[in-house]
């Protein structure tokens, strides 16, 4: 063994250890006292960089979710003034109805005109009045807002409200789908030849896009969703909104005879069966099963399962009068039904009584709506895609309307004998138009419900996917703090004994000096 006391290595050696175990145990105590595993990027660089784009949407959701919510809020504040309104449109039909009565003198009617047009002063001013945040909601002001309800620039929804008053109700354009659309195709798709085309007043509407449908599990872009977000991308130029209308499996019958594919609705009434693992219901990607289906559902088993998904589905269920299963999507989402096995042979399609379409998808229904005459130009299929808007699956070509301003809500007199005949088809016109428009808030509603239940769920699996890059682990870290500490204590021993040689060189040397 060489003695020297210029270069003590063993000591050096040491004192780097030590330094280790101190910077473990700062680092530990860092990490135990911030919570973070992550406190600067040399801890983790590319972590770093996860957690810091992952916090940017989970910022983004937060802000979508607060966006959505007041969404709701002015739904709702349209919906409630839309249902005063209904309420005076049935009172002034009643008095309607009281005044056909020939019992009436001209005396009586005219006492009967003075309070209609009271009622008419007063939905006028009502939907005039109505605003949300200084926003006008029927004053026709309304028109291409955006409600940014996603963490990204793709993820908003454009609205146009039509403006509502006396001068349209009961006048308005009001055209309704014979059935829900064809989920086989896209607006101006075709399985048959070229691309097809749409024209409302020679505006070329555009090709309805997946992106448009940010809530259907399949076929997206065949949506009623997406083919009214493509109609309603030209309402500036056209006048003429499109409104989603609930899915429903009892609404896509008159599809069968016009495109020969799936057969949709309902073939019977509900049969005892038995729905397990290997054999069960899949609605929009959900199973249902689990449980014993009794003849007609008598003890509501089948529709309560079905609506307990209701968050992951968007669909819910009923029975008509028949006990047959009606399955609704309101928001009009894309509705996929499957069957998966049978029981003892029976097919379980044939036992639950509603058809599957074939692995179609049942589809929304679609309300188109002006208040200027409008002439729509359709393509070979464009017509039956959409549902049968003109009333023939077959039409092609040219199909114009026409508002009739005569029979606006403002002109009904009954005190005039002309007009006293036409006062209820007025007010039963103007109670439809109502009963669309709460349609629209009642679908916007559905649509921002289940987006904020969307963005709360994806809020949680961003947050829990930055907490594993960035959180620390404290049972980990304590267990590091302790073990390094002991090393530090160890490491304090050996540096003592790592003195030792050089204070035996000095001892030779003391030695030798008394020699």
């Amino acid at each position: 063994m060489v003695l020297v006391i210029n270069s003590n290595l063993k000591s050096g050696q040491v004192r780097s250890y030590i330094n280790q175990h101190e910077n473990n145990i700062a680092k530990s105590m860092e990490r135990l006292s911030s919570g973070l595993r992550v406190n600067s990027a040399a801890d983790d660089v590319a972590g770093l960089g996860i957690a810091v784009r992952v916090q940017s949407q989970v910022n983004g959701i937060q802000a979508a979710v607060k966006n959505t919510q007041e969404g709701i809020s002015f739904a709702q504040t349209g919906d409630g003034a839309l249902r005063e309104v209904e309420q005076m449109l049935q009172s002034m039909r009643q008095l309607v109805v009281q005044s056909l009565n020939e019992t009436n003198n001209p005396a009586d009617r005219a006492s009967i005109q003075k309070e209609l047009d009271a009622m008419k002063s007063a939905i006028e001013a009502n939907l005039g009045q109505v605003n949300y945040n200084n926003n006008g909601i029927f004053n026709g002001d309304f028109q291409n807002k955006f409600f940014q309800i996603g963490k990204d620039s793709a993820s908003s929804l454009g609205i146009s409200i039509n403006k509502l008053d006396t001068n349209q109700l009961g006048s308005r354009i009001s055209l309704v789908g014979t059935s829900g659309v064809d989920t086989e195709s896209t607006l101006l798709g075709t399985n048959l030849g070229p691309a097809d085309f749409f024209t409302i007043n020679e505006i070329a509407i555009r090709e309805s896009s997946a992106s448009d449908d940010q809530v259907s599990s399949i076929d997206n872009a065949n949506s009623a969703i997406a083919k009214a977000a493509a109609i309603n991308a030209s309402f500036d130029l056209t006048g003429v909104r499109a409104t989603v209308l609930a899915t429903r499996t009892d609404g896509q019958k008159t599809l069968d005879a016009d495109l020969g594919g799936g057969v949709y609705g309902n073939s019977g009434s509900i049969q005892a069966v038995s729905l397990t693992a290997n054999t069960y219901i899949t609605i929009n990607n959900v199973n249902i099963s689990g449980f014993d289906v009794q003849e007609n559902d008598a003890d509501g088993k089948l529709v309560s399962a079905i609506n307990a998904h209701f968050d992951e589905t968007g669909v819910y269920a009923e029975l008509n009068a028949n006990a047959e299963l009606v399955l609704i999507a309101p928001d009009g989402r894309n509705l996929m039904l499957n069957y998966e096995g049978d029981n003892f042979g029976d097919d379980l399609e044939a036992l639950i009584g509603l058809n599957d379409g074939d692995d179609f998808a049942y589809g929304g229904g679609i309300l188109l709506e002006s208040d200027e005459s409008v002439s729509f130009n359709f393509g070979d299929f464009t017509n039956s895609v959409l549902g049968d808007i003109v009333g023939d699956y077959a039409h092609a070509d040219v199909a114009s309307y026409n508002p009739n301003k005569d029979r606006a809500l403002n002109s009904l007199d009954v005190t005039d004998d002309s007009n006293r005949l036409h006062a209820l088809n007025t007010l039963d016109r103007a109670l439809a138009q109502v009963s669309d428009e709460r349609s629209f808030f009642g679908a916007l509603l559905n649509r921002f419900s289940h987006t904020v239940a969307s963005l709360e769920n994806e809020k949680v699996n961003l947050e829990s996917m930055k907490s594993h890059i960035q959180d620390a682990d404290f049972g980990y870290e304590t267990a590091r703090l302790a073990l390094n500490q002991i090393r530090l204590n160890a490491s304090a021993s050996m540096l003592a004994a790592a003195n030792v040689d050089p204070a035996l060189a000095l001892a030779l040397v003391n030695t030798s000096s008394l020699a």
